[in-house]
């Protein structure tokens, strides 16, 4: 794994070994007759444990992923084919520069689908970043800073059986 270099975050070193633990928990089911509901959250501890420089051992790498991450979807499928759905993720701020200074903010994007069903074809309509959040998927501090998550942005899909 690369690693921001605490001395010169415009460069990358490479790390010994890390560990991760962490859980992941997922929830799905019917909340009501045409109602239903799926929910995940987990949650990652990362650490190096080996690495040439012994001062870094114990330590979290930079890049780091997300401590927490959670998100919900919640779907209604009336009768007649329709189907809606809304739902939110949520990823913690985690540090992705030398000596934690640059830092990517924790967000919640909410994204949205509605779509019809026919008995041989499909038809969605997806939105994601509803509500136009500015995030950041990711990033390696001085070296690229964030980088960005999409803006508002609607696809569609068509499928057909045969």
């Amino acid at each position: 794994m690369l690693q921001t270099d605490p001395d010169d975050n415009t460069k990358l070193k490479e790390l010994g070994e890390i560990q991760s633990r962490g859980v992941e928990l997922e929830l799905v089911g019917h909340i009501y007759k045409d109602w239903r509901v799926m929910a995940t959250k987990s949650n990652n501890e990362i650490e190096i444990t080996k690495d040439k420089d012994p001062s870094l051992i114990g330590t979290k790498p930079t890049p780091q992923p997300p401590d927490q991450t959670a998100s919900i979807w919640l779907s209604y499928r009336p009768r007649l084919g329709w189907n809606f759905g809304i739902g939110m993720n949520y990823v913690d701020s985690r540090i992705v520069g030398g000596g934690g200074l640059d830092v990517l903010p924790s967000y919640i994007r909410v994204d949205a689908s509605a779509g019809y069903d026919w008995k041989h074809a499909k038809l969605r309509l997806f939105v994601e970043n509803l509500t136009n959040e500015r995030y950041y998927t990711g990033g390696y501090g001085g070296l690229t800073g964030g980088l960005p998550g999409a803006p508002i942005n609607v696809s569609g899909s068509v499928e057909w059986r045969f």
